[in-house]
């Protein structure tokens, strides 16, 4: 059980199951080629989804999990100087914080998620690396993806293609 509030802004404990867990995991290794080399930064905190993600697909492939302190991530001053200094090779953050990143020669994938991220976003990242825009909820971890490509320019970011293998039934 994890808890988030997801977009209401009101807690909640939310069951993660391990198989949709794992499989957005592995999605995340053959879709960005992830392997014992990488340095994956520990943005989320451990309370959040995000993080779950950031550690197991750390784990799986037995990449570097690069942990920042709370102060660091805070300001994005000292977290650029964190993420230069560990050579991190993906990162996982808000649309918002994205923004404020300052990619190093390293830095391979930038993927957003957790609320909307704009146009003029992407295009500022995939001037210098790969973007992925995720979207899902917590509960299924059913995750869309959105890749985005240099020279591009949607007028608006799409929730786009699911990951493989989640199974949805409406009742």
């Amino acid at each position: 059980v994890i808890y988030t509030s997801g977009t209401t802004g009101m807690p909640k404990g939310v069951l993660l199951r391990h198989n949709t867990v794992v499989n957005y995991c592995e999605y995340n290794l053959r879709e960005f080629g992830i392997d014992e080399n990488d340095h994956i930064m520990q943005f989320a905190p451990f309370t959040f989804s995000t993080a779950i993600y950031e550690i197991v697909t750390t784990l799986i492939c037995g990449a570097k999990l690069c942990l920042v302190k709370e102060e660091a991530v805070m300001d994005p001053r000292p977290f650029n100087m964190c993420m230069a200094a560990v050579q991190a090779t993906i990162l996982l953050a808000p649309p918002e914080y994205a923004g404020y990143i300052v990619p190093g020669p390293h830095l391979r994938v930038i993927e957003t998620g957790a609320s909307e991220c704009k146009p003029e976003l992407s295009a500022k990242i995939v001037a210098k690396t790969r973007h992925v825009n995720a979207y899902g909820l917590t509960e299924g971890s059913i995750v869309t993806v959105w890749k985005g490509t240099a020279g591009e320019r949607p007028k608006r970011i799409p929730i786009c293609s699911p990951v493989p293998n989640p199974q949805v039934h409406v009742l």
